[in-house]
């Protein structure tokens, strides 16, 4: 039966969670693309500790105004004071896996549990090797907990709980107009606050020959450029990836060069006016298959406090438990910082 010291069974615990947080790449057959998390993470910002919450200032009215004089006419001055605070809170999140003696023995593997470091064994590679799988299968599980908790995150409005933090469902909403304080601010008391939202497109077949999304689109896109928003990706859910197809095959294809060769009969990627358009799984999880989420990245703002993105843990074991752990802790949140420039559009 291989032996190992403490320290070394830590020093495998640490490796793989190193090795994980870096490049980790799971295979399971169960795990989902994440587009949403992916843009998230690339896009995150790192803050200082401090209240609990992010503020940024936004203004949603011109006070200033041009005016006409001559001679010594009186002419009056403006005192611009309609700046508003938008604000968002951070929150903690843990996750993390542990071992126990009794689990690595069923691997023919015992621990030497010395503080002093005295003691200590040589172990062959077969033993090193089959202490690291045992961590490995752990670390994936751990690591894909990780990413699809943080995504699920990202995407919900944080009313499930206390000490969530809001998602995009906070801040692209289902109904604009509404008595709704997003962000600490007013959003039926401030047109400019809003999202823009249609969650009942009719589109009067099933073939797509209506058009009815595209053309929806056509009408919304201006809209949400009108205010200086530049909504800059698409993310959508599985019933609505497959209506925009359908309607982008209802136009037909052309060619100059004839129908020679090879004919790639695939609809492609889906993009209207320069904005890709994901298709997200986690939408569907959340039962928004016909949804499309246009977001304007410029003025989204992931962020992290400094020092506290995917922070590593390697627990000391306590005196009464012959178990080992590890673990990762995250501190951030999600602020907008403009909401005129995303929409949210379903079909019925």
């Amino acid at each position: 039966m291989a032996e190992f010291s403490l320290e070394q069974v830590q020093n495998v615990a640490n490796s793989v969670l190193d090795f994980y947080m870096k490049k980790g790449t799971p295979l399971d057959q169960h795990i989902q693309d994440k587009p949403l998390l992916s843009r998230m993470r690339k896009r995150q910002q790192s803050i200082p500790g401090g209240k609990g919450r992010v503020e940024m200032a936004v203004v949603m009215e011109t006070v200033s105004q041009l005016e006409p004089f001559e001679y010594d006419d009186t002419v009056t001055y403006s005192s611009p004071a309609k700046n508003r605070r938008v604000s968002a809170p951070y929150r903690l999140f843990h996750i993390g896996t542990q071992v126990t003696m009794h689990e690595l023995l069923h691997d023919g593997i015992t621990v030497t549990d010395s503080t002093t470091g005295k003691n200590k064994t040589e172990v062959s590679k077969r033993d090193a090797i089959s202490l690291w799988n045992i961590f490995d299968q752990k670390m994936r599980d751990q690591n894909e907990g990780f990413d699809s908790g943080l995504n699920r995150r990202y995407w919900l409005d944080g009313s499930q709980g206390s000490l969530e933090f809001p998602g995009i469902l906070a801040w692209v909403v289902d109904n604009p107009a509404a008595a709704t304080l997003v962000g600490g601010i007013d959003q039926a008391a401030n047109a400019k606050w809003r999202n823009r939202a249609d969650l009942a497109i009719t589109l009067g077949d099933t073939t797509g020959a209506s058009q009815a999304v595209l053309r929806k689109l056509d009408v919304e896109l201006p809209q949400l450029r009108r205010f200086g928003g530049k909504p800059s990706v698409g993310l959508a859910g599985s019933d609505m990836i497959d209506r925009l197809k359908a309607e982008r095959r209802a136009k037909s294809d052309y060619s100059h060069t004839g129908v020679r060769g090879k004919q790639d009969l695939a609809a492609g990627e889906v993009e209207f006016d320069g904005i890709q358009i994901f298709y997200d799984p986690t939408l569907d999880d959340l039962g928004y298959a016909k949804r499309l989420y246009l977001l304007d990245e410029s003025e989204m703002y992931p962020f992290v406090v400094d020092g506290e993105d995917k922070k590593k843990h390697t627990p000391a074991r306590p005196e009464d438990k012959y178990t080992f752990y590890s673990a990762y802790t995250w501190v951030g949140g999600l602020i907008f910082r403009r909401r005129n420039g995303c929409g949210v559009y379903a079909f019925a």
